[in-house]
C-alpha cells in the first residue's frame, strides 16, 4: 500500500550535556514526517535528514516529504546555531571563535546521534533500518556521523 500523504509533527529535545552560552541553542527543534496509510503489521525504515549550509530548510522538507510519500519516516532537525537555535547572530556566533566552532561540530554530532535515538524508539520503525542523508553541509555531517554512530544502516550523500 502506497502512503497517501505524510503527517508532519514537531520533534525536539533539550540538548542535555551540550549547553552553550547562547540559550536558544540549547534546545533542538526538528520535524518528523510520518507516512499515512502504512499497515500496522511490521516495522518500517526511517531516515535522518541533515540540512545544507544555507539553512532555510526548504530542501530538507522536500526530501522528508518525498521519503514519506515512499513509506519512509523521515526527520530533520536544525543544527547548532541555525534557525531558532541561533537567534539573530546565530551563525556569526558559531564562527566567532575557533573553539566554539569545534564545539559546534561536537554538538552537531551529539544532536544527530540523539535524533537516531528518537526515530529508532518509534514503535513502527525498525531500528536496524535507520539511514542518514544530506547534501553539502548535510553530506559532510552525514559522512562524519557514520564514523560515530553504529546504528546507521545506510547513508545517501
Amino acid at each position: 500500500m502506497r502512503p497517501s500523504a505524510e503527517t508532519v509533527a514537531p520533534a525536539g529535545w533539550p540538548d542535555a550535556g551540550n549547553t552553550t552560552v547562547v540559550a536558544s541553542n540549547n534546545s533542538v527543534p526538528g520535524e518528523l514526517y510520518v507516512p499515512k496509510g502504512l499497515p500496522n503489521t511490521r516495522q518500517y525504515p526511517a531516515a535522518v535528514v541533515i540540512h545544507i549550509l544555507h539553512g532555510n530548510f526548504e530542501l530538507e522538507r522536500a526530501i522528508c516529504q518525498t521519503l514519506a510519500s515512499k513509506g519512509i519516516t523521515a526527520m530533520f532537525f536544525k543544527l547548532p546555531y541555525y534557525g531558532e537555535r541561533g537567534g539573530q547572530n546565530g551563525r556569526r556566533e558559531m564562527t566567532s571563535d575557533p573553539q566554539r566552532f569545534i564545539d559546534t561540530l561536537t554538538q552537531a554530532t551529539a544532536d544527530t546521534r540523539r535524533s537516531v535515538d528518537i526515530i529508532s524508539s518509534l514503535p513502527f520503525i525498525s531500528p536496524k533500518k535507520v539511514g542518514v542523508t544530506g547534501g553539502s553541509l548535510g553530506a559532510i555531517m552525514s559522512a562524519s556521523i557514520c564514523g560515530f554512530e553504529p546504528r546507521i544502516n545506510r547513508a545517501f550523500l
